[in-house]
């Protein structure tokens, strides 16, 4: 029997199957995650007693990867999420684009200002130094704020793939909707990128296996809003055993961004995107997350229909 519950955030009225009871559910209006109530079941005085039952796979979280990574359903199943849903992915893509390259040049535009006005009103070594002390300082801070909207950009092109990927409504909207978990997300990405390279240091293999290993990562903080250490847990136990395939999996993605930077990157537009629908992908088949056609669905009161992601 459905169950009917109120999202706390955007007070719209939602419903979801009675199999959802006590797990974690999405709203579809405003993205709020919303605890799913837990049926009461009746107890029967006259059963016999029973053994504690152990727990299931649902109850147990990310104890173990719940499904080998298959690269060739992931291409087909990533082409054709892609495929399906390409307007809005190249439109995301190309604000993406035009956004970070106007925040670079506003940048460099800063940069020549703060030389300019260090030079006309000083002289000598004087105006070399405050000029090169200002162009630093515009460098780390304009470098560091563009790191921060570049993963706030790829949060919502993140979501925008996984909703694809389930069968949500895909709307370009969702590009801006990083906020939430920003600071984990480029936490995560500056320990990621450390680990890994000085790995490549050390013989090149141990950061090979940590990207293979902690590549989900990312998609864990975005969609389950884990911390930077969890998530790094969280994603060696989903890659246990898959290690080759997503050594495979890399080297797929590396071979799409190649081909989007040899046409002159305009196939950026359309290879963008699609990394982040291959990297949905094969997430969602590590942590067993159902298909689009197994998606539950929420009832609007208005009378529309929207499927509902289970968190």
């Amino acid at each position: 029997m459905p169950i009917d519950l109120a999202c706390p955030s955007c007070r719209k009225m939602l419903q979801v199957p009675d199999y959802a009871a006590g797990k974690k559910a999405r709203c579809p209006s405003c993205g709020e995650i919303i605890p799913v109530p837990a049926r009461e079941r009746t107890v029967d005085p006259y059963a016999a007693p029973r053994s504690p039952a152990k727990p299931s796979a649902e109850d147990v979280e990310y104890t173990q990867a719940a499904g080998r990574l298959d690269i060739g359903r992931v291409w087909s199943e990533s082409w054709a999420t892609w495929s399906r849903h390409l307007g809005a992915f190249v439109g995301a893509t190309a604000i993406m684009i035009g956004m970070t390259l106007g925040a670079v040049m506003a940048m460099w535009a800063l940069m020549f200002l703060g030389m300019a006005v260090a030079v006309s009103t000083g002289d000598g070594e004087t105006a070399d130094m405050v000029a090169g002390s200002i162009t630093m300082l515009i460098t780390l801070v304009g470098g560091l704020m563009i790191g921060l909207f570049t993963c706030y950009l790829a949060i919502g092109m993140t979501r925008m793939a996984l909703d694809a990927g389930r069968g949500l409504p895909v709307r370009i909207s969702r590009l801006f909707s990083g906020s939430d978990v920003l600071v984990g997300y480029f936490g995560y990405y500056l320990l990621f990128t450390i680990l890994v390279e000085i790995g490549l240091i050390f013989c090149i293999v141990p950061g090979i296996w940590m990207a293979c290993a902690w590549w989900p990562g990312f998609l864990l903080i975005v969609d389950r809003r884990c911390g930077g250490g969890e998530a790094l847990g969280y994603a060696a136990r989903l890659t246990r055993g898959n290690i080759l395939s997503g050594f495979v999996l890399l080297l797929v993605v590396g071979l799409v961004h190649m081909a989007g930077g040899l046409t002159l990157c305009i196939g950026s537009l359309f290879t963008t995107p699609l990394i982040f629908v291959l990297f949905a992908t094969a997430y969602r088949q590590l942590a067993g997350d159902p298909k689009p056609a197994e998606a539950s669905a929420v009832v609007d009161p208005m009378g529309g229909a929207e499927n509902l992601d289970f968190a």
